[in-house]
Parts: structure tokens; C-alpha cells; sequence
């Protein structure tokens, strides 16, 4: 019979090789599912790294810790925000209530580790589940400021969209557009040159918009009150006999 420390290490070999039949067998044995290896990382944290979406959903339904950390401060959902091809993984462990400001030791959120990526689809996933766009780690930086960085148009452009601080600055005092010109990210830089202006006729735009359903509805009201208020009566007036009543 294996030892616990052996059942424990084949359960980490399993997740980390997406081997589900074995994850369900060492399961049913009654393995410690919170196992770590030598590097502080669960079955989870690295299932969820590798992108084995199956082997997360397993987890997840037998009761692991969602938000467990390994050395590094990296939760399941940050290791998929870091990794290409993870959208998957990163929305199960949404929908199944990560912790979507969690940060690593290094003070990086998902969103932060997948916009520095200009991974769009997890950029877009972690933006529909609110999360904070102003988070910044421990160097200050702020996931606009990574993505111009990095030259990530795409996430950039979603990015300013959610409305991110654009004048936002790391501790080096660098902000997204300084770095847009220092590292030559011409349409970026473009981008957020222009944003002010765009946000500035949205806000015109917008403003027109509800003053103009404003007063639809108010004629709206009126004329169903208008419908709904029956005309005064008409005073008959009958001849009897000749006489006017």
C-alpha cells in the first residue's frame, strides 16, 4: 500500500497531467485534496496552469481550496490569467467564485497578469466580472500601463473602454502614455492621445441621449393621460314641444 506521501505526490503528477481516471481514483481513496508539492503548488493551482480545463472542473466539484497559494502568492486564477490558451480555465474559476483580486507575491492581479499578456479574451472575461482596473502591484504599475508596455493594442483598446485611469502612473512615475512613447508603440500612443477628446463627446453624446428619452417619455405620459381622461360630457339639449331644455 502507498504511503500517503507517495498517494499525495501522484495526485500532484496526476493534475499537473490532466490524468483524470487517477484524480478520481486517489479522490475516491480519500487523498488530502489541499496536497502541495515542493513548490507550495496544489493539484489545482497547477491543473489550472496548464489549462487542463477537465481536470479543474474535478477539482473544483470534490471541495478544493479555490484561492489556496503557492510560494510564488499565485492562485489558480492568477497562473490562467499568466498562461496562453487558460480563457477556459479562467472563466470555470469565475464562475465558481475565485477571489478575482487576489495578488501574487509580486502584487499582480489576473487582470494585471492577463492585460501585461494582451491575452483580450481573459482581459474581457475579468472586466465583465468586475474586476478592479485600477489594482496596481507592487511597483505601481496598473494593467493600462503594462499593456502599452508590452505593445497589447487589443487589450488596450478594452482597457480604455472600461474607462481605466489613462493618467495613472507606476512608482517610477511613468504613465501608459510615457511608456507608449518610449517603447515606440505608435498606435498605442495614438490611442491614448486621443482619449480624452472620445471620452469627452461620449460624455456630449450620452448627455443628449437621456435628455432626448427624457422627454420622449414625458410625451409618452402626456399622451397616455391624454387617452386615459374621458372628453367632458356634452350637455344634451332636447325639444319638447317647442321648448328649448
Amino acid at each position: 500500500m502507498a504511503t500517503l506521501t507517495t498517494q499525495r505526490q501522484a495526485f500532484i503528477n496526476a493534475a499537473r497531467s490532466n490524468d483524470l481516471p487517477k484524480l478520481k481514483d486517489l479522490i475516491a481513496q480519500g487523498v488530502s485534496i489541499e496536497a502541495k508539492d515542493t513548490h507550495g503548488s496544489t493539484a489545482l493551482t497547477l491543473a489550472a496552469s496548464r489549462g487542463h480545463t477537465e481536470a479543474v472542473k474535478l477539482l473544483l466539484d470534490a471541495g478544493v481550496d479555490i484561492d489556496a497559494k503557492d510560494q510564488h502568492g499565485s492562485t489558480a486564477l492568477t497562473w490562467a490569467a499568466n498562461e496562453a490558451h487558460n480563457t477556459g480555465v479562467v472563466k470555470l474559476l469565475l464562475d465558481a467564485d475565485a477571489d478575482i483580486e487576489a495578488k501574487t507575491n509580486n502584487g499582480k492581479t489576473a487582470l494585471i497578469l492577463a492585460a501585461s499578456r494582451g491575452d483580450t479574451k481573459a482581459v474581457k472575461l475579468l472586466l465583465e466580472a468586475d474586476a478592479d482596473i485600477e489594482a496596481k502591484s507592487n511597483s505601481g504599475d496598473t494593467a493600462l500601463i503594462l499593456a502599452a508596455w508590452g505593445g497589447h493594442t487589443g487589450a488596450v483598446k478594452l482597457l480604455l473602454e472600461a474607462g481605466v485611469d489613462i493618467e495613472a502612473m507606476g512608482n517610477d512615475g511613468y504613465t501608459a502614455l510615457n511608456w507608449a512613447v518610449i517603447r515606440g508603440r505608435t498606435d498605442i500612443f495614438a490611442l491614448l492621445e486621443a482619449e480624452p477628446a472620445r471620452r469627452a463627446k461620449k460624455a456630449k453624446e450620452d448627455y443628449i441621449k437621456r435628455n432626448e428619452e427624457a422627454v420622449t417619455q414625458m410625451i409618452t405620459a402626456l399622451q397616455t393621460r391624454q387617452r386615459q381622461t374621458p372628453p367632458p360630457a356634452l350637455k344634451r339639449r332636447r325639444k319638447i314641444k317647442g321648448v328649448k331644455l
